[in-house]
């Protein structure tokens, strides 16, 4: 069953409200609720988009095998925090993503951050710095390796000059 704020709905029988402000629906232990064919919550809570008989507690079907966004989350402003579209690529910080998986932000965000919270400093980011680098760096800040624009490679060096630079620390 279903309970508006003032009036007592049951599921298959009586028909929902389109919606009044203020108004609000409950869900009751029992009852499948669909509100239209792309939208349903099942008495065992598994919520289904695009789907009548979803499998997991969020199971969200697309339309298409393309580019249409199948799910995505933004924040309050309607920026795109991730978004996956109708081919499987995935993005994070982008709305239209050209690979599996698509990494866009600022020098400070764009990476992927690795820690091991067993011991402190036993962690490493994958990044692309501000001059277009790729960078591995690890313990919270140290770039042990760096390719350059034109493919030079530095260990040890944050600006290789040649194909491979080695630093003077590097062993």
């Amino acid at each position: 069953k279903w309970i508006s704020t003032s009036t007592l709905f049951t599921a298959g029988v009586d028909t929902l409200p389109t919606g009044t402000a203020g108004q609000t629906l409950t869900w009751q232990t029992g009852q499948n609720w669909q509100a239209t064919s792309t939208l349903i919550l099942l008495a065992n809570g598994n919520v289904g988009i695009g789907t009548s008989s979803p499998y997991a507690k969020l199971s969200v079907w697309s339309s298409g095998a393309g580019t249409g966004q199948a799910f995505q989350v933004a924040n309050h402003a309607s920026t795109s925090l991730m978004t996956n579209l109708d081919n499987g690529n995935v993005g994070i910080g982008t709305a239209s993503p050209s690979f599996k998986l698509s990494l866009e932000g600022t020098s400070a965000g764009a990476g992927i951050y690795i820690n091991n919270t067993t011991t402190a400093n036993r962690n490493a980011t994958l990044y692309v710095n501000d001059n277009g680098y790729f960078s591995i760096r690890t313990n919270g800040g140290n770039d042990r390796l760096n390719i350059d624009m034109s493919g030079n490679v530095g260990i040890g060096t944050i600006i290789p000059s040649n194909i491979l630079h080695l630093g003077s620390n590097s062993n």
